[in-house]
């Protein structure tokens, strides 16, 4: 359940006063980077579906499929660390 629509999941549940729910807590669980023992790393940039970058609009689908902008989000840049450059390089793949 996302009760506030920020895109991340909140923990709702029946009492008996009515539906209660508990707002995550304002952080995204994304990966903002990656890293193994070799000095290897890789740092992803995101954007929602919901962003002008992948409109829909004028998409038809055929059922079952639907069209959805919802709040998920996918990776649109990764800038990748060089260790055997000794300066440090990095470089980015769209």
């Amino acid at each position: 359940m996302d009760a506030n629509g920020d895109g991340l999941d909140d923990l709702g549940c029946w009492l008996n006063s009515g539906l209660t729910y508990y707002l995550h807590n304002g952080t995204s669980d994304l990966a903002t980077s990656f890293a193994d023992g070799f000095g290897n790393s890789a740092s992803p940039t995101y954007l929602p579906l919901s962003s002008t970058s992948y409109n829909t609009t004028g998409l038809t689908p055929v059922f079952p499929d639907v069209v959805y902008n919802g709040p998920t989000y996918v990776v649109t840049k990764v800038t990748f660390g060089d260790p055997s450059s000794a300066t440090g390089a990095t470089y980015n793949q769209t």
